[in-house]
């Protein structure tokens, strides 16, 4: 059985640093994808996968990832544990990946490991079930997708995998970042029950969100690993004291989503704002670059906007919430700014097979 499965791009909307440690957030997924094609034959239990030029071989048994290649890690996480989550034995996997998420040599911040985990979790247990999931199916397979995630990054929330997984704008609450399996059996036991707090809301009609590449990457580890450090050392109360802000920013958000009610948006958005221009300050986690101040000046000089860092900052991408009006013209004075709009729309569909043969 040959399958090509698919999941979006995410952004982070609001809720970034504090969602590690259980707190809510909300990220939207995007109209970019990864497809993630996945050969299944009869056999012994090989697993190959294929990325690029980089190809690697591991039995089905196999326990770790670390040892895998970085450019395969997540895809094999993907792929180990979503085959012993879904029962296929005697099953030998090919799995190759093909991604439009960064067409340019900049990674943009669109959750690239995200989606591959939560695409090739998508075939793996399609192949395995034979039929479009039920809800209950769905639960599982987004909870196989997290634990995998987890064990091949070594930690974090796994919103993005939770987003890329479910599709749309999905709010989040009570994710356990530090819940991380050592072994794909760990991340399998994880699976059955997983508790993971997730919905999905709309924006109220007549706002966007527009997309913005700064031009510089940047790397999510390193400043999550120096927030955690932050919390644990003597800025851990105002660790605390921030994180209380980014929930109340947060919950404001998703309320005026449910009551439409764009003021409250913007005025979550703008809190979020510069509570992640306060948390350099109290962590020494550098968020804002001068590409993202840039970004965040040029979205706000138009009326009824607001703008952030999406994700951990230090690059990658801003988001802004602004009128559907003016969608081009802020597209255009960003360009215009040396900046990279990027020109997506919200895409409601999460991870999803594309063609079954």
């Amino acid at each position: 059985m040959d399958l090509i499965a698919s999941a979006p791009g995410k952004v982070f909307v609001i809720g970034e640093y504090g969602v590690v440690d259980g707190g809510p957030a909300l990220v939207a997924t995007v109209t970019r994808r990864l497809y993630a094609r996945v050969r299944a034959r009869r056999g012994s239990g090989e697993l190959i996968l294929r990325c690029g030029d980089a190809t690697a071989r591991r039995p089905l048994a196999a326990e770790r990832v670390d040892d895998v290649p970085p450019g395969l890690r997540f895809v094999a996480a993907a792929a180990l544990v979503g085959a012993r989550a879904f029962g296929l034995a005697d099953t030998d996997l090919e799995v190759s990946t093909e991604s439009e998420l960064d067409p340019g040599a900049t990674k943009t911040g669109l959750g690239g490991s995200a989606a591959v985990t939560a695409a090739t979790v998508s075939a793996i247990q399609r192949i395995a079930l034979g039929a479009t999931p039920d809800p209950a199916d769905e639960r599982r397979q987004v909870a196989a997708a997290v634990f995998a995630h987890r064990l091949a990054q070594g930690g974090g929330s796994a919103a993005d995998v939770i987003a890329s997984s479910a599709g749309g704008l999905v709010w989040l609450d009570g994710l356990d970042g530090s819940d991380v399996p050592e072994s794909v059996s760990a991340a399998v036991a994880r699976t059955h029950g997983a508790d993971l707090a997730w919905s999905r809301v709309e924006l109220p009609p007549g706002l966007s969100l527009e997309v913005v590449a700064s031009g510089r990457s940047c790397a999510t580890g390193p400043r999550i690993a120096r927030y955690r450090a932050a919390a644990c050392g003597p800025s851990g109360a105002a660790v605390r004291a921030w994180r209380a802000g980014m929930r109340a920013a947060a919950e404001c958000f998703r309320d005026g989503c449910r009551a439409g009610d764009g003021t409250l948006l913007l005025l979550a958005m703008g809190t979020a704002a510069r509570l992640l221009s306060r948390l350099g300050a109290i962590t020494s986690v550098p968020v804002y670059t001068p590409e993202l101040r840039r970004a965040c000046a040029v979205a706000e000089d138009l009326p009824a906007t607001a703008a952030k860092p999406s994700g951990a900052g230090g690059g990658d991408c801003a988001v802004a919430l602004t009128r559907q009006q003016q969608r081009v013209t802020l597209r255009e004075r960003w360009q215009s700014a040396g900046l990279y709009p990027l020109a997506l729309e919200l895409e409601p569909r999460g991870a999803a097979c594309e063609v079954l043969a």
